[in-house]
């Protein structure tokens, strides 16, 4: 023990702590005389976990195969050096040598580390990823191994101004092994999919333009069943739902029942589990409610049965839900009434709003806005160049907080296409984002930006 010394933090950039082994998530129980630290060897300039009762290598046992050590969320060659890779502060100080491990010399280890720790927390940068360890090479690279705050400062926003966010892609594998393309989707996607294949009534709540009906679209189209909605009003009728029985005896249907309801002729088959398939379109698929929110809660209370357990009356009798029938809602607010921008919501039921098992926020995918934007121009810089002025207008819209305005994705597509037909950036400004907005708000929302393109 004696070549190693002791970190003067964690792994985690305060106190020393028990630290658990990134790779097998071992750790020892703090207080159990097995506790594991970050030590470095001074002579090798090793980087590893050690018992600090038994003095044991954990590294003897994780990883030794890749020639590499972990620290601070960042897996380290070996022969890069810990100067190369870690900020000055980390470096300079890793704490005492063990010694004994006495009372006393514990005790001004941790002396040592309160004193650190209050002169690093103004002015020291956490490393926790491996995407933070890039920006680390980065700053290597520009800046060798000093660094100024104003250089960092300038680096980072020369690469705020290049970023491009991730798309997400979708495909799904058939059961014959065949995969299907889904193309971009939100990144909320997959996790509205899973939610409503495990039977969950999901509820997508987000601000207007944000792919909430798309999301729905795509499940049923990812799960290879039929897409219906509705639009709710509040002065949608209860037939709008249930159907109706006309005049001439004829039942006359809606879209909530085909996908609800299992046909009674056609039923299961022999296994009881699997509907068989409906010659008169009851075979199951995703339901919306969209702008649920603006619904009528007296009509809507209607479908509570359905909601939650599994039968439903309908004008023509009793049926029982589909085994592929799957409910989603789309709305702007959690059902709670009006807020500040939208002033039209209802204020629904809570009886309603407890059968939705699942409450997920939709917030503006960006990746999904370029793909969505840049699909309908072919000067593609022009594109990116008209998706910035949109986003510098949106940024300030967030930070004013006070005034009433959306600048949702859809500025980002109609003005694409208007500049596809040949418009000036004048007239697509004023149609896209400007929008009757008082002038002294419009000063606030447009303050630092560049409408030239």
């Amino acid at each position: 023990m004696s070549e190693w010394i002791k970190n003067s933090k964690s792994e985690t950039g305060g106190a020393p702590r028990a630290s658990q082994c990134l790779a097998c998530h071992l750790r020892g129980a703090e207080g159990s005389g097995n506790e594991m630290y970050w030590y470095r060897n001074m002579g090798t300039g090793e980087i590893c976990l050690i018992n600090g009762a038994t003095g044991i290598s954990h590294n003897q046992t994780c990883e030794r195969a890749s020639g590499q050590r972990q620290y601070h969320g960042i897996r380290v060659d070996l022969n890069d050096g810990i100067n190369n890779v870690l900020p000055g502060w980390y470096a300079e100080k890793l704490g005492k040598r063990m010694g004994d491990g006495s009372p006393e010399t514990k005790q001004e280890i941790r002396h040592e580390e309160r004193d650190e720790t209050a002169r690093n927390n103004n002015d020291r940068a956490e490393i926790h990823s491996n995407g933070d360890a890039q920006l680390w090479d980065l700053l290597r690279e520009k800046l060798g191994n000093s660094v100024d705050a104003k250089q960092v400062a300038k680096i980072v926003d020369e690469r705020l101004a290049t970023f491009q966010p991730a798309a997400t892609t979708v495909q799904i594998r058939e059961r014959n092994s065949s995969v299907r393309d889904m193309g971009i989707q939100h990144r909320i996607f997959l996790e509205v999919l899973e939610d409503l294949q495990l039977g969950l009534n999901v509820w997508m709540v987000g601000p207007a333009g944000t792919g909430k009906t798309s999301i729905a679209h795509a499940a049923a189209k990812a799960m290879g069943l039929a897409f219906d909605s509705v639009s709710c009003t509040v002065r949608m009728p209860e037939s709008r739902i249930v159907g109706f029985i006309d005049a001439n005896g004829i039942v006359r249907d809606t879209g909530f029942k085909k996908v609800w309801a299992l046909c009674k002729q056609c039923g299961y088959e022999e296994d009881g589990k699997t509907a068989k398939h409906c010659e008169h379109g009851y075979n199951g698929g995703v339901f919306l409610w969209d702008e649920c929110d603006n619904g009528d809660p007296n009509s809507q209370g209607i479908v509570n049965e359905a909601l939650a357990n599994g039968q439903m009356s309908f004008p023509d009798g009793r049926y029982d839900k589909h085994p592929n029938a799957y409910i989603c809602a789309a709305a702007n607010t959690y059902g709670l009434g009006a807020d500040r921008l939208y002033v039209g919501r209802m204020q629904l039921d809570a009886a309603f709003l407890d059968r939705f098992g699942s409450y997920i926020e939709v917030e503006i995918d960006e990746a999904l806005e370029d793909a969505a934007a840049l699909a309908n121009i072919e000067d593609k810089d022009l594109g990116r160049r008209w998706i910035a002025i949109v986003r510098a207008v949106r940024s300030n819209l967030y930070a004013a907080k006070t005034i009433r305005a959306t600048v949702s994705p859809r500025a980002s597509i109609n003005g694409c296409i208007m500049l596809q037909g040949g418009q000036d950036v004048k007239r697509v400004v004023a149609k896209t984002l400007r929008k009757g907005i008082s002038e002294q708000d419009w000063q606030r929302l447009s303050e630092g930006v560049s409408f030239s393109l």
